[in-house]
């Protein structure tokens, strides 16, 4: 799964519209909507916004979902 799947079934179990879940991932709206739409990438800031939101378990699986080595939690965090 990638890691927009996983952000858009985090976001419905929230059950949270676009725009709350762009303000609580810590992006903007724009850039949430374009990552949906994978017309854009996530991007290594918005990235590092994203996975603070989340407990560490949840984190890990976002940053391997992103293709990134789980160690570069430690760097993001």
């Amino acid at each position: 799964m990638s890691l927009v799947e996983l952000l858009q079934e985090e976001q419905a179990m929230m059950g949270k519209s676009d725009t709350e879940f762009a303000e609580f991932l810590g992006i903007s709206l724009p850039a949430w909507s374009l990552a949906r739409s994978g017309k854009r990438g996530i991007g290594l800031e918005n990235l590092s916004r994203i996975v603070k939101r989340f407990p560490s378990a949840r984190r890990r699986e976002l940053l391997g979902a992103a293709g990134l080595n789980v160690d570069a939690e430690a760097e993001v965090a």
